[in-house]
């Protein structure tokens, strides 16, 4: 068995309740299988054992194996003749979780994942000599774990932010929107993202719509803000459907000053959240189908800052996206 770093299998020993692994002791845990085997089964993503498919018996994984395998002799009596029959059910351990289809190796994958998970952009290159995989590879399982990503945030409950007292910032914008119309006659699929944030807690929701209108705009405000909340945006008309509902409306008239001079309204942590947003989705990312995982990724990371603890969040929201088969 290679070197394991001794922090490692006392995690091990006591099993998972909210794992934090640095770099170098999660190198350790994939160096050795039957640690790593131990870890994804805690985290729920692996099974240890399953039933036949056809006889029902429980079966075990043998170590060094990949399928669970099931010779189960039965025998059946039928007049003065015996039959002896073996089951010869086999499935591979991979059947049914995030892992299977792929001809890596489990310990690779996971190399791979932890990677792009502690990295705050990462490159491909970086990934593709420490893992030895190539830059399809690297893109394949990037995308992978976005589209856990993207599951995860659609099943998050944000509730509702706000409330009396409370100051909300909001913000819309168009990302898809092309920047020349093409020679041919068509132009690129524009998407809207809508969001805001709380000042107090800094709670926030980003939310991307194929049409920001009137009335999607107060389906979401209803959906994600409480009644009573100051609001506050910039002069885009479509916010102007505010002043009719519940909600205290001021707004900053960006294109002459960056603070309302009768209110002192500002949209800073709005506009910040966005660039931030920006920032971390490379241009390719900006077509609608990229954007979407690009954006889960980038709320995935802001819910959890730690790169320590990102392996055990995501591995939980593997464990969601993709259940064991039974």
């Amino acid at each position: 068995m290679a070197c394991v770093n001794e922090s490692v299998v006392g995690l091990m020993d006591q099993g998972c309740g909210g794992c934090s692994l640095d770099l170098w002791e999660f190198t350790s845990l994939v160096q050795s299988w039957p640690l790593l085997f131990e870890f994804l089964v805690d985290h729920g993503v692996l099974l240890s054992e399953m039933r036949c498919g056809q006889c029902g018996a429980v079966l075990e994984l043998a170590e060094d194996s990949e399928f669970f395998r099931c010779q189960r002799l039965t025998v059946t009596r039928f007049n003065k003749k015996v039959k002896r029959v073996r089951c010869r059910f086999k499935r591979s351990f991979k059947h049914g979780t995030w892992f299977s289809g792929s001809c890596l190796s489990i310990s690779n994958i996971c190399r791979i994942t932890y990677l792009f998970l502690a990295m705050r952009r990462p490159g491909s290159h970086f990934i593709r000599s420490h893992c030895h995989v190539s830059q399809q590879t690297v893109q394949d399982w990037s995308h992978f774990c976005r589209e856990v990503m993207l599951s995860w945030y659609v099943g998050e409950s944000v509730g509702k932010i706000g409330g009396a007292g409370s100051i909300v910032e909001l913000y819309g914008a168009n990302v898809g929107k092309p920047k020349y119309k093409s020679r041919r006659g068509r132009s690129d699929e524009e998407l809207w993202v809508f969001g805001g944030i709380e000042r107090n807690t800094n709670r926030i929701f980003v939310i991307p719509v194929e049409v920001l209108t009137s009335k999607s705009l107060m389906c979401m405000i209803e959906e994600f803000i409480m009644p009573g909340t100051t609001l506050m945006s910039d002069c885009w008309q479509t916010f102007d459907c505010l002043s009719d509902h519940d909600f205290e409306r001021f707004h900053v008239n960006l294109s002459m000053n960056f603070i309302g001079l009768d209110s002192g309204a500002n949209t800073a942590r709005i506009e910040r959240l966005w660039c931030d947003i920006r920032n971390n989705i490379p241009r390719c990312g900006l077509r609608t189908p990229q954007f979407v995982g690009y954006l889960a990724e980038f709320m995935f990371r802001r819910r959890f800052p730690d790169e320590r603890e990102r392996m055990h969040h995501f591995l939980l929201a593997v464990k969601k996206a993709y259940p064991l088969p039974k």
